[in-house]
């Protein structure tokens, strides 16, 4: 489903209320938010970052551990995240991605936001059906696939379906492939002097030949049987079939998706539309080949 106009507030710190059918960009099957509503967060806050850089290997890249150190100073500076409640990691394997996404939601309930944010490589595996978007933790670049890769499918097991009811989680993935990497129903895009590196890792190349059974619960995009309105939403910086730059901006190398991103808020006095702010992330990423998403 492409989205129409719409209206979902603000940013981390207000959000929506499900009020119209088929306007903006939750993650609920049929009803989605359609109005603006500054509603604060009455539980708390907590938020995982994830920036892998590689460092040491053919593939590495410069600026995801930025991105992640300048969203942890966004998160507490403008929207309220204590200390306690931010986990970074960096240089990550999978087991810790995984356990950190049990942090996360570990406690969650009604009034509650959560927030992920994942910077590196993003990759695409062959299963006998389809390709499957990932992220790339540390030891893939060691370990067979797709034991040491996190599929989307997983990312929508532990994102969408372990949502409790009445809690908000917000998503980011400044990586390739990333446009629908939690597999979510309802769709939002924008058409469209240091050399940009895409955050794309070429699969091994028996991952891509070798014919394997897809993991359980294998879908594009998926309404949760759990209930109708999951409160979720994912920003990717691309669609599934482009890459994500990792560039130079502001005096040093961060995600490109990152940095227009943190740069609109900044614009807009840190209180932005889900919409507004998708419209001017890609007003900021002219001049790149990457188009941001919103699911």
């Amino acid at each position: 489903h492409w989205l129409e106009a719409a209206g979902a507030r603000a940013f981390w710190t207000t959000l929506p209320t499900r009020v119209a059918m088929g306007a903006a960009c939750s993650s609920g099957g049929d009803y989605v938010a359609d109005i603006p509503l500054d509603m604060h967060v009455s539980g708390k806050k907590k938020a995982l970052l994830v920036g892998i850089n590689y460092e040491g290997s053919s593939n590495a890249l410069r600026g995801c551990i930025n991105d992640v150190v300048n969203q942890k100073a966004v998160l507490k500076s403008h929207y309220g995240f204590e200390e306690n409640n931010i986990l970074m990691l960096t240089e990550a394997k999978k087991q810790a991605i995984i356990d950190g996404f049990n942090w996360l939601y570990e406690g969650a309930k009604a009034g509650d936001l959560l927030f992920f944010q994942y910077s590196g490589h993003g990759s695409q595996y062959q299963t006998w059906s389809e390709n499957c978007d990932c992220l790339c933790p540390r030891d893939c670049l060691e370990e067979p696939w797709p034991g040491s890769i996190i599929l989307d499918t997983e990312i929508h097991k532990h994102f969408y379906n372990r949502l409790p009811v009445g809690c908000k989680a917000v998503a980011l993935f400044d990586c390739c492939h990333s446009g629908t990497m939690a597999n979510l129903s309802i769709k939002r895009d924008l058409n469209s002097e240091h050399q940009p590196k895409p955050r794309y890792l070429e699969p091994p190349k028996d991952a891509k030949t070798d014919i394997v059974k897809a993991p359980r619960g294998m879908r594009k995009e998926v309404v949760s049987g759990h209930y109708p309105d999951h409160q979720l939403w994912v920003f990717s910086g691309c669609q599934d079939n482009q890459t994500s730059a990792d560039a130079y901006c502001d005096g040093q190398y961060q995600g490109a998706f990152t940095w227009a991103m943190i740069k609109a808020l900044k614009h807009d006095v840190w209180h932005e539309t889900y919409i507004d702010l998708l419209d001017q992330i890609k007003s900021n990423l002219r001049g790149y080949t990457q188009i941001p998403a919103l699911t």
